[in-house]
């Protein structure tokens, strides 16, 4: 992690997703296991959007805002 910064310092994902109807509930599952186990309270927000990804083989790309507290 850059700069020291950890999953706990997420505050937004937004996921790109190739087909938000087949893959959305499922990929939410997942991203909800993987920040609880983290003991993430609350999760980082979330956005879902259907698009065209750069590769045919490409199912999900995640683009992760976090905030850097000064120390």
């Amino acid at each position: 992690a850059a700069e020291g910064m950890t999953w706990h310092d997420v505050v937004r994902t937004t996921n790109y997703l190739r087909d938000i109807e087949r893959d959305y509930a499922e990929f939410n599952k997942i991203r909800t296991t993987f920040f609880q186990w983290l003991n993430l309270d609350p999760l980082p927000a979330a956005t879902g959007i259907q698009v065209r990804l750069c590769w045919e083989t490409l199912l999900v790309e995640i683009e992760v805002y976090a905030i850097c507290k000064s120390s």
